[in-house]
């Protein structure tokens, strides 16, 4: 892999990463509940299914996907049903007494925010996409590939953990404007709007 690859690469994942999805809507609506420290354990989770899924192209998801349309149904349908039915988990949440002014939200436990955010992020239709289609088009087939995805791989992890950052230190400075509960309310509905919207998307997502 030459540097020019390299940096047309990076300019590339962060451009893509910047773009709000599925990981950074979490992490923000996160971050607006608990605080930027307590996000932690979603951020990780988060990372783990994007580097789960960017290991699993290098090992040749991309060319299982493609030679298995079938296989490919299934983990579109699976991970668009995941993501609507958090989107309308959110949607139609009654907004509890824990959310009125003044009170803060109990943090969930880690593992039970690690565990939500991997499939967060391993349902994300961006994360899948560019894992299967995007991130091959970089690594050099005449070369070793082992290197060319190692580099690739931490590239977009570091990314990622910087755009984290910026959202949730974004939704932490909202928190204070969404003291309210009727602001934290429609919060809530936005961000659940957009999990169902992500899903959409991946349903209508067709690789051909």
């Amino acid at each position: 892999m030459t540097l020019q690859s390299w940096l047309l690469y990076l300019n590339a994942v962060f451009l893509l990463s910047a773009i709000p999805g599925p990981n950074m809507t979490h992490i923000m609506t996160a971050s607006i509940r608990y605080g930027v420290r307590r996000t932690i354990p979603d951020m990780a989770g988060c990372l783990l299914s994007l580097v789960a899924l960017m290991a699993a192209s290098a090992l040749g998801l991309s060319a299982v996907l493609a030679a298995s349309p079938i296989l490919f149904t299934i983990l579109k349908f699976a991970g668009a049903f995941y993501l609507i039915q958090l989107g309308v988990r959110g949607w139609l949440s009654n907004a509890p007494a824990a959310q009125a002014e003044g009170i803060v939200l109990p943090p969930l436990p880690w593992h039970a925010s690690l565990r939500t955010s991997f499939l967060v992020g391993a349902s994300n239709p961006k994360a899948i996409i560019f894992a299967a289609s995007f991130l091959p088009q970089f690594v050099n087939p005449a070369a070793p590939q082992a290197p060319q995805y190692t580099l690739l791989i931490a590239t977009s992890a570091v990314v990622e953990v910087l755009w984290y950052l910026v959202y949730a230190g974004s939704g932490a400075r909202l928190a204070a404007v969404l003291s309210r509960a009727a602001w934290r309310r429609r919060m809530q509905r936005t961000s659940g709007a957009l999990f169902i919207l992500f899903g959409c998307v991946l349903l209508l997502h067709d690789p051909k």
